[in-house]
């Protein structure tokens, strides 16, 4: 009876669980956002996108917005894909996305080929500009690598097979078949195809110049064996090729002919990162065994180290050489010194956060800028005297570049360990026990039986002594039984708790992967010529708080603030401005509460729930 109700009380507390459903408002108040909103222009369109997160947002013409919408659930799986006229906000087409995740792979005036990866194979499917229509697609097993040639309208595929590096370009136009090369390698490994001035550079165990027009081979670096690629990026010049192989060896070629120029060994303790070729120089990155940072300024002419640097922080910025200093910058200190020397000539701390996020650095007349996630700054470049400097706010905890960085790892920990799972075994434990008790009952039943129909002198207390151990076993047999299945009701119960967890790790795990490659794809799109902007969280009170987009003149460094919508979960990272019309396109709730409504119930592992619906706001702005 006490196991039924156990039971009973379990499958209850799981429905509770499995089908309690929550809603999910802002803080802020109706109030406060229609105060705030009367200092923002009216908007030009407010397009409802229901609950649905964005992957893509770019402007493909003047008049046209191309969106990449993915379902805002667990599995985060791409949505559809739609051309927005730019102007009024009209849905011009709309493309559904089948399985797999989908990436733009290349635009043109014409047509837009998206990119779909599954788990065997990956397809290109290319849609007309103006109606979605399909124009073709094409379907590759998963094995293969692409790289794209947009000046000659092709992409190219690639792909090891035995004995032979197998090369083929298709036309973007019309997904037809172009050319078709091998060429032969020992190597038998996935090859890496780097694209420069019309040829395709096919690094394995040799070195392979092929001309992306025809497919012939031009160049075949063969004659020197060059070991193994490290996974370091060659750098290319207008006629050079640099690369470092297994061994730490540096050989730069001529880019033509295939001539090994000079060949030279980098420090055995360094692990380098990154290549950068400037005027007279090459650059070398790398990282110790003991957390130093090396920069090795190398002589393009003869391959002769001229100087180097440690340093405790990573440079992870872009190198800039500008009037014989060299500009770069670790996530937190921005360094100059003569190029020819290493002679420092100023280095300035700007922050202590963000140290994950690759900076860039911009060079503007005689102002050098420093632009990280969460801090811009500008210098005079000669002597990095401070112009100006701005701090932004996450809009959300988890759209912070560093903080993720720190997560991930332990959600995978979590995860691993939760997929690992085993339980305690006493329902096991228990069932045998049961099964063990119920047999010994069996056996002095069988005793009794035997005793009683002997009827000897003496043999009846034998007999009574056998029924009363096999009573007493078979007693003990259902108590196991009934332990058993409380201990199994119990061990349900974990295995379902470890099961929900594992799957809500899962989710976190993709939404934060997603979260990076979105801050990534974001700020990158948000530096201009003359302006850079990052969403920003504007807090005024507990229900007076809002996502903004900061716009920041990367000369004067003059700031304005825009808001958009009030903070709501993570939406607001994505926004995009046209700078020339004067309009920012931002994902979010907007700012008009008459126009908030919840989104239909969809669950998460552990909990259904509703949230606000979004919009995409296009909101004029001017920045004078």
């Amino acid at each position: 009876m006490k196991s039924r109700i156990s039971l009973i009380v379990f499958l209850f507390l799981l429905s509770q669980l499995l089908f309690s459903q929550r809603e999910m408002w802002m803080s802020t108040t109706d109030e406060n956002i229609l105060k705030r909103a009367t200092v923002q222009s009216k908007v030009l369109f407010q397009l409802p996108l229901g609950h649905q997160l964005l992957e893509n947002m770019q402007l493909v013409d003047e008049n046209k917005l191309l969106l990449g919408l993915i379902e805002n659930t667990p599995q985060l799986r791409s949505s559809s894909y739609m051309m927005i006229d730019s102007n009024t906000g009209k849905i011009n087409w709309q493309y559904t996305c089948e399985k797999g995740s989908y990436s733009t792979f290349w635009v043109s005036n014409s047509s837009i080929v998206l990119k779909r990866e599954e788990k065997k194979k990956t397809s290109f499917v290319c849609l007309d500009l103006d109606t979605g229509k399909l124009l073709w697609q094409r379907d590759y097993p998963n094995n293969y690598g692409f790289v794209l040639e947009t000046n000659t309208e092709i992409f190219i595929n690639y792909s090891a097979q035995k004995d032979v590096v197998v090369l083929a370009a298709v036309s973007l136009k019309n997904g037809e078949s172009l050319w078709e090369t091998e060429i032969t390698t020992s190597w038998n490994k996935q090859p890496f195809v780097l694209l420069d001035g019309g040829k395709a550079f096919v690094f394995s165990d040799t070195i392979t110049v092929v001309d992306i027009d025809t497919g012939k081979v031009e160049t075949d670096f063969g004659a020197k064996k060059i070991g193994e690629v490290s996974p370091l990026i060659p750098s290319l010049d207008e006629t050079h090729l640099f690369l470092v192989n297994s061994e730490n060896h540096l050989s730069c070629f001529s880019k033509t002919s295939g001539e090994l120029l000079w060949e030279m060994e980098l420090p055995k303790t360094m692990t380098p990162t990154n290549l950068t070729s400037q005027t007279n120089h090459l650059y070398v990155r790398g990282e110790d065994k003991t957390s130093n940072f090396h920069l090795i300024s190398v002589s393009k002419k003869d391959g002769k180290i001229k100087w180097s640097q440690k340093q405790k922080e990573a440079l992870t910025s872009n190198l800039i050489e500008n009037d014989d200093l060299l500009y770069f910058a670790s996530s937190a200190t921005l360094f100059a010194v003569n190029a020819e020397t290493g002679q420092p000539i100023f280095n300035k701390s700007i922050t202590r956060t963000g140290r994950s996020f690759p900076v860039s650095l911009r060079i503007n007349k005689d102002r050098v800028a420093f632009i990280g996630e969460l801090i811009l700054a500008g210098y005079d470049k000669n002597t990095g005297k401070l112009i100006y400097k701005h701090g932004f706010s996450p809009i959300d905890i988890n759209l912070h570049y560093n903080g993720l960085d720190s997560s991930l790892p332990k959600l995978e920990k979590d995860l691993e360990r939760m997929q690992n799972y085993e339980n305690s075994g006493a329902a096991q434990m228990a069932s045998n026990q049961r099964a063990y008790y119920q047999k010994m009952s069996d056996k002095n039943y069988s005793d009794f039986l035997k005793y009683r129909s002997q009827r000897r002198p003496g043999i009846e207390y034998k007999a009574n002594m056998a029924r009363y151990r096999s009573r007493m076993y078979s007693s003990m047999a259902r108590m196991q039984a009934g332990l058993s299945l409380s201990f199994a009701i119990l061990e349900l119960g974990s295995a379902l708790e470890q099961l929900m967890q594992a799957n809500a790790t899962q989710a976190e795990i993709r939404k934060q992967e997603y979260y990076r490659k979105s801050i990534l794809d974001v700020y990158t799109s948000a530096l201009s010529e003359n302006y850079v902007f990052r969403p920003n969280l504007k807090y005024y009170k507990t229900d007076d708080q809002y996502v903004s987009v900061s716009v920041v003149d990367l000369y004067s460094g003059k700031k304005k603030d825009f808001l958009l919508s009030p903070q709501f979960l993570e939406y607001g990272l994505w926004n995009l401005i046209d700078y020339k019309r004067g309009v920012i396109y931002h994902h979010g709730v907007g700012m008009n509460p008459e126009k908030y409504n919840l989104s239909k119930s969809r669950r998460v592992p552990l909990v259904k729930f509703k949230t606000v619906e979004t919009f995409l706001v296009a909101q004029p702005f001017s920045i004078d």
